[in-house]
């Protein structure tokens, strides 16, 4: 049964997801949330809100009204405990990247695992192009067996494709001192497992700094 109402007060895609659990995760602990949300998320998007909450918090099980199974089958009671989240707080965690002074050393996609629409995706931001940066790309080596095309462009561009393993717990990643990711569950974990300060932004902000590209930090989302 949900314990806290989180309302959030903008619209949410993609990495967005990510830095709503993030800051959610950090305000809740382990209770069990069922979010308000503006409109309808994706998958990927409710596996990165979901990773997040339980890196920067310790959320094992939540609610979105009118998405997740239980939220739409049962009638909850509306907890007591209403928490609000504005777009500010999710743009201090992209804005985040100033307070270190680093510039990244390396870029990191994929944690949770890349899934087929995303490396679909990352192929498409990387075709063309040739990394001027450490970048991985984080899967399963199921998805790369499928989808050899996407694993292919992605390579020729000088960008590593890491399979069945995650940054947060590589110990490749500890010769980094700042690292660039685009999920919220690296930014929580990265600074405590791997010594590095995390950047966060999204993929396209990602893909942009590993090809020698500059976004100022309210680009990065």
């Amino acid at each position: 049964m949900p314990e806290v109402s989180i309302s959030v007060e903008c619209s949410l895609k993609e990495s967005d997801y990510g830095a709503l659990g993030y800051v959610a995760g950090k305000l809740i602990g382990s209770k069990v949330p069922i979010f308000q949300l503006k409109g309808k998320p994706k998958a990927d998007e409710l596996k990165a809100l979901g990773a997040a909450m339980a890196a920067s918090g310790a959320v094992a099980l939540y609610h979105v009204k009118g998405v997740t199974p239980d939220a739409c089958r049962m009638n909850f009671e509306e907890p007591e405990e209403n928490i609000i989240i504005e777009r500010s707080q999710l743009d201090e965690v992209y804005e985040s990247r100033g307070k270190g002074g680093k510039e990244p050393e390396l870029i990191t996609i994929g944690c949770p695992h890349c899934s087929a629409a995303e490396l679909k995706k990352a192929a498409e931001l990387l075709k063309g192009k040739t990394v001027s940066k450490e970048t991985w790309i984080f899967t399963s080596r199921e998805l790369t067996k499928r989808y050899p095309d996407y694993i292919k462009t992605i390579e020729e561009s000088g960008a590593k494709v890491v399979c069945d393993t995650c940054m947060v717990v590589s110990p490749a990643t500890n010769r980094y001192s700042c690292v660039m990711v685009n999920s919220g569950k690296a930014f929580a974990y990265v600074p405590g497992m791997c010594g590095a300060e995390s950047v966060y932004g999204n993929m396209e902000a990602c893909i942009e700094k590993a090809t020698g590209g500059e976004k100022k930090a309210g680009d990065f989302h």
